[in-house]
């Protein structure tokens, strides 16, 4: 959607918590561009900027408890305590204790541990099911129409 804006990012997988940053009460992002916007782009961030701000307005506002909102900010953020984040804290001084608590195949890192473990997958395919949402995600989590439509993907 936003190709041009990408394409002049710095890091190019930079975490959402690198680049927002929060001043007093309002959040805001702080991109790093390797050159001067144009005209075009400059208009990209304000809409990317003002989408973004009526989606963190909308997840303060809604009916989901505050524990589950606060749980998703901080999954977000990447702030929750996974095996290594702890490591990164010193809590964990052992290497071979980061590995993912589910498959023990991976690093229980954020993404990993809420979209790509095998078995975090199993069990978005029973949630999705118990919502009444049908989907083909396969093991490998490819050919999910519902987890790109509700922005997993």
């Amino acid at each position: 959607m936003f190709s041009e804006l990408y394409a002049k990012e710095v890091n190019k997988k930079a975490l959402v918590s690198e680049r927002l940053e929060r001043e007093g009460a309002v959040s805001a992002f702080r991109w790093k561009w390797k050159e001067p916007l144009g005209d075009v782009e400059q208009q990209q961030v304000m809409t990317l900027d003002t989408n973004a701000a009526a989606a963190f307005s909308r997840l303060w506002k809604s009916d989901v408890p505050s524990k589950i909102n606060v749980f998703g900010w901080r999954l977000l953020l990447n702030r929750l305590p996974t095996r290594t984040a702890l490591h990164r804290r010193g809590v964990l001084s052992n290497p071979f204790e980061l590995s993912c608590v589910l498959c023990f195949r991976h690093r229980e890192e954020e993404a990993h541990l809420f979209f790509s473990c095998y078995f975090s997958k199993v069990v978005w395919c029973k949630v999705l099911n118990w919502l009444g949402l049908l989907t083909s995600l396969d093991a490998e989590g490819r050919n999910s129409r519902h987890f790109g439509a509700i922005g997993f993907y």
